[in-house]
C-alpha cells in the first residue's frame, strides 16, 4: 500500500523555517562595512533625499571606522550593544575637525543613523537580534529657542540696501534679499525649500506657493499681503528675465531666487547673505539664521490665534508633538500670561502687602539691638 505523501505546503514551510537560521548565519559572516554599503543602497532605492543619504554616510563611516579599531569587531556576528555604547561615549569626547567636540544634536543624529542601520539589519535578517535595541539615544537639552524681534526684522530689511553702493546690481540684490526675508518671516519654510522654490511653484492669482519638503512631500502655503508684494516686486522688476538669462548662457532658469550670475542661489549663498546682513544691521551678537525665522513664524502664528493643526500642515511636520514644542518657545509670552493670571494677585480677600506690618510686636533690627544693650 502506497503511503500518501503529506501536503506539499508542510515540507516547504518546514524548509523555510529551517533555512532561516542558515541564511542569518551566512549573512552574519558579512563585514559591517559591506552591510553599511547594502544599507545605503537600500536607502537610495527608496529615493531618500541626498541630504539624508549624506547624513547616513557620514555617521556610519565614522561608526565603521571606530569599530575597525576595536579588537575583533569586523563582522556583523561580532557586533554587540557594548560596542555601540562605547562608540557613543567616544563621540562625546572626540574632538572634531574644527577643534571642538560635537554638539549634542550632532551626536544624536549620528546615533539615529546607527539605530536605523541596526534596525534594518534585523528586518533584512542579517542578524537574529537588533544590536541597538537596548541602546538609548543620547539625551539632548531643550533650551528656550529665541525668536526674532520686530526691531531686528526691520533692521535686517534696512540692511538689505548696502549704504556704500548705489547702482543697478545693488538695487536688484536689495529687492531680492528683502523678498527672501519677507518669505521666511511669513511662511516659515526651510532654507532648502526656499532655495528649491521655482517660478512654476508660485500661483500669482491665488497668492500661494507649492513647497516640496522632506521626502519630496508637497504642501501649499498662502502668502500674506506684505510678503506677496515683496515677492512680486522682485519678480516683475528685478529678477533676470529670459533675454538676460539667455545672454549669460542660463536660458530657462526656473528658480525664483537667483545670484548675480543668473544661477540659483545656494544654501551656502543665503547663509553668507545672513552673515552680511547681521553685520550691516549691527546684530553680530545675536544668532539670526533662516531656521530661527522658522521658529519665529511658528511662535507668532500661535500668538496671533492660529491653531497647531494648520501650523503643522504649513510647516510640513508629520508629528504633531514637534509643533506643540513651539507653544513653549516664547518665554516672554509665557511670563506675560503668568503675570496676567498670577494666583498671588487674585485673592478673594485683602492680604497685607510688603509695606504693612505682618506680625504684632515686630521690632526693626536696630531697636532690638538697643533693647539688648540696655
Amino acid at each position: 500500500m502506497t503511503t500518501r505523501k503529506p501536503d506539499g505546503s508542510q515540507p516547504s514551510a518546514h524548509k523555510r523555517a529551517s533555512s532561516s537560521p542558515r541564511s542569518i548565519s551566512r549573512r552574519s559572516g558579512k563585514t559591517i562595512k559591506a552591510a553599511v554599503d547594502d544599507f545605503l543602497l537600500d536607502r537610495r532605492s527608496q529615493n531618500h533625499s541626498p541630504q539624508t543619504l549624506r547624513w547616513h554616510t557620514i555617521a556610519l563611516d565614522h561608526f565603521v571606522t571606530f569599530l575597525e579599531q576595536q579588537p575583533q569587531v569586523v563582522y556583523l556576528q561580532d557586533l554587540e550593544a557594548v560596542h555601540i555604547r562605547a562608540w557613543l561615549v567616544f563621540l562625546e569626547k572626540e574632538v572634531g575637525p574644527r577643534g571642538k567636540v560635537r554638539a549634542a544634536r550632532t551626536r544624536r543624529w549620528y546615533a539615529q543613523s546607527m539605530h536605523a542601520f541596526c534596525h534594518w539589519l534585523h528586518d533584512e535578517k542579517y542578524v537574529e537580534e537588533d544590536p541597538a535595541a537596548r541602546v538609548k539615544l543620547p539625551k539632548i537639552e531643550k533650551p528656550l529657542i529665541r525668536i526674532i524681534e520686530f526691531e531686528e526684522f526691520e533692521a535686517l530689511l534696512s540692511a538689505c540696501a548696502p549704504p556704500e553702493v548705489k547702482d543697478f546690481d545693488a538695487d536688484r540684490n536689495t529687492a531680492r534679499n528683502q523678498a527672501i526675508l519677507w518669505l521666511l518671516w511669513d511662511t516659515g519654510i526651510r532654507l532648502r525649500e526656499l532655495c528649491s522654490l521655482c517660478l512654476s511653484d508660485f500661483d500669482r492669482r491665488q497668492g500661494t506657493i507649492i513647497v516640496f519638503g522632506k521626502g519630496r512631500k508637497e504642501r501649499r502655503v498662502a502668502l500674506g499681503r506684505n510678503a506677496l508684494r515683496a515677492l512680486l516686486y522682485y519678480l516683475d522688476r528685478w529678477r533676470q528675465d529670459s533675454r538676460e538669462l539667455e545672454e549669460i548662457g542660463n536660458a530657462g532658469e526656473d528658480h525664483v531666487f537667483l545670484a548675480e550670475t543668473g544661477r540659483a542661489l545656494t544654501m551656502h549663498g543665503i547663509q553668507m547673505l545672513f552673515k552680511r546682513l547681521r553685520k550691516r544691521a549691527n546684530l553680530t551678537d545675536r544668532r539670526i539664521t533662516p531656521h530661527i525665522f522658522r521658529h519665529t513664524f511658528a511662535v507668532r502664528y500661535l500668538m496671533l490665534g492660529g491653531d497647531i493643526f494648520s501650523l503643522q500642515e504649513m510647516l510640513g511636520h508629520e508629528d504633531i508633538s514637534t509643533v506643540k514644542n513651539y507653544m513653549h518657545l516664547n518665554d516672554v509670552n509665557v511670563q506675560t500670561q503668568k503675570r496676567k493670571f498670577s494666583p498671588g494677585d487674585h485673592l478673594p480677600t485683602r492680604m497685607p502687602g510688603p509695606n504693612q506690618t505682618r506680625r504684632k510686636g515686630f521690632q526693626p533690627k536696630d531697636k532690638r539691638s538697643k533693647n539688648t544693650e540696655q
